[in-house]
């Protein structure tokens, strides 16, 4: 009984981790995407400025 609650409990750890993980690292990739966004208006404001 104890081991299968045991199992049972790392079976949970290992979804919640899971879970996090995706979470994190979509969370990541929307930020690095955002992140290039900025900076290529950032670049294009830059060289507006310049020229003008």
């Amino acid at each position: 009984m104890v081991l299968g609650r045991c199992n049972e409990e790392a079976c949970l750890t290992q979804k919640i981790t899971r879970l996090i993980t995706g979470v994190i690292s979509g969370h990541l990739r929307r930020m690095s995407w955002f992140v290039r966004q900025l900076m290529l208006t950032m670049q294009k404001q830059a060289m507006i400025w310049r020229s003008g």
